[in-house]
């Protein structure tokens, strides 16, 4: 269906809808000047929606863990990023508007969080928080606006050098050089003295974002323990930036896949065998595990990623139940090891005659996040990072 559709389907306004296709909540295929959604994304965008809604304020989620009801702001930002981190799939909101929050109650009085969108090129916004209303609202404005707050001479070098920029007395003309033209004349309640720019880095060291943190009142200089508060902010923010990449890797790959065969099942059945094959290896440069099996569990064709580990995930006797009753064309399980979670997206692939032939699955692989701190270094700066 077309994007319109979508919308109506999800009881959203277009633009909002668009909005929500440009972060990547909703999995859209732009074809032409258009985008498509399918019904899989439909009812993947709804569920985590609904997860969403069960982390809409630090009082509902520490519910699930008042054990940490006396412990310190610390302690408790690590216990609910865990948490929040290991039940990340296709959307990361409420781990990064808990990281903006936090930095407003500890650090600063606003909070910017960037990262790279999924092109790999532009930094998109993807949480802000401020502790007076007016500011926020205006932040939150500026945000939904198409005319972006501009980075500050800092900031672009935090994200050159990949280091940490501390401003404690920051000229007022560059700091109104950051608000958009149409909002200028809101500058008074936008105003603030003092910048912290850390920049996020993967575990392959590469800049993937950049947090910003800003003070409102002068004099009111950051100190190293605000400064290494912000850059284990800035690795829990990382580790959701990855986790979310990964988890929609799987979920594309798996729609991908599943519109092929379906494709080839209409054109050609006989070169399914070879289709599956130079499909499955073509997933080069994505960590995810594929496979393609018949209806009675016999393996077609799997690619390198799909180990020995996914092994037990063919097993899911209910996942087969489901989509071969017809309940669903689309299914998402997960399976905890260890120490490590598997999300496994399902799809059944049909003949013309709507009879299943084809069962398609990806696995991609998490490591669970701790709700502690461990330990990291860069040049001889010791500092915590989510483990």
């Amino acid at each position: 269906m077309n994007l319109k559709a979508a919308a109506r389907r999800l009881g959203l306004h277009y633009q909002t809808a668009y909005r929500h296709v440009r972060s990547g909540d909703l999995v859209a295929v732009k074809l032409g000047a258009a985008y498509e959604v399918s019904e899989a994304a439909i009812e993947q965008f709804r569920r985590h929606r609904d997860e969403l809604s069960t982390f809409s304020s630090d009082d509902e989620f520490s519910g699930e863990h008042d054990q940490h009801a006396a412990a310190s702001p610390l302690e408790t930002l690590r216990a609910d990023l865990g948490l929040m981190l290991n039940r990340t799939t296709l959307s990361a909101q409420p781990v990064f508007d808990r990281i903006v929050r936090h930095a407003i109650n500890e650090i600063g009085d606003g909070c910017v969080l960037r990262l790279l969108a999924d092109d790999g090129v532009a930094l998109r916004t993807a949480a802000i928080a401020h502790l007076d209303p007016t500011a926020h609202t205006l932040l939150a404005a500026i945000q939904d606006s198409p005319l972006p707050l501009s980075l500050d001479d800092h900031e672009l070098q935090a994200l050159r050098d990949g280091d940490v920029q501390r401003v404690d007395f920051l000229r007022q003309d560059a700091a109104r050089r950051m608000i958009p033209r149409e909002f200028l004349q809101y500058g008074d309640q936008l105003r603030f003295f003092g910048l912290l720019a850390m920049p996020v880095r993967n575990a392959a060291g590469a800049v993937v974002g950049l947090l910003t943190i800003t003070r409102s009142r002068p004099g009111w200089a950051f100190d190293d323990q605000a400064e290494e508060c912000a850059r284990e902010l800035a690795g829990w923010a990382a580790a959701a930036h990855a986790r979310l990449a990964t988890a929609r890797a799987g979920w594309k790959a798996r729609s991908s896949i599943h519109r092929a065969v379906e494709v080839v099942l209409a054109i050609d059945p006989t070169q399914l065998a070879a289709q599956l094959d130079s499909l499955l290896s073509g997933l080069a440069g994505v960590s995810v595990g594929a496979a393609a099996l018949s209806t009675d569990g016999t393996l077609i064709a799997a690619n390198a990623w799909f180990g020995p580990e996914f092994a037990s995930v063919i097993g899911d006797t209910a996942a087969w139940d489901r989509l071969l009753s017809g309940d669903t064309d689309f299914l998402d399980t997960q399976l905890d090891m260890a120490d490590s979670r598997v999300d496994a997206h399902w799809a059944v692939a049909k003949r013309p005659d709507a009879t299943p032939q084809v069962i398609i699955v990806t696995c991609t692989r998490a490591v669970l996040a701790q709700p502690t701190a461990g330990t990291a270094t860069t040049d001889a700066t010791t500092y915590a990072v989510a483990s």
